[in-house]
């Protein structure tokens, strides 16, 4: 029997709706957007930092530009910055 071909479709769509969106982002934007997609669309800012190796003040540029465009979003815990993809980017409602 084949498996129920919903779930796939669903996935499809959405990884060429990301493709679709990561398209109109810069080359930094999507550095960070597709590091966050490898790491369970969730990191702290310092590790972005260190991992992408984009300056702090460039990288607090981006998330700025990211969360306007709803593709990210900027929780502050203490002093760490926890940085989130929405659902809206992912595809989940």
């Amino acid at each position: 029997r084949k498996k129920p071909v919903r779930l796939e479709r669903k996935e499809e769509a959405s990884k060429s709706r990301i493709n679709d969106i990561l398209k109109t982002l810069n080359s930094r934007e999507k550095a960070v957007v597709n590091f966050l997609l490898e790491n369970n669309n969730q990191s702290t800012q310092a590790l972005i930092k260190n991992k992408t190796n984009i300056p702090k003040t460039t990288l607090i540029r981006i998330f700025s530009s990211l969360e306007t465009k709803n593709i990210i979003s900027i929780e502050r815990v203490g002093k760490l910055k926890k940085i989130t993809l929405t659902d809206w980017f992912i595809g989940k409602k």
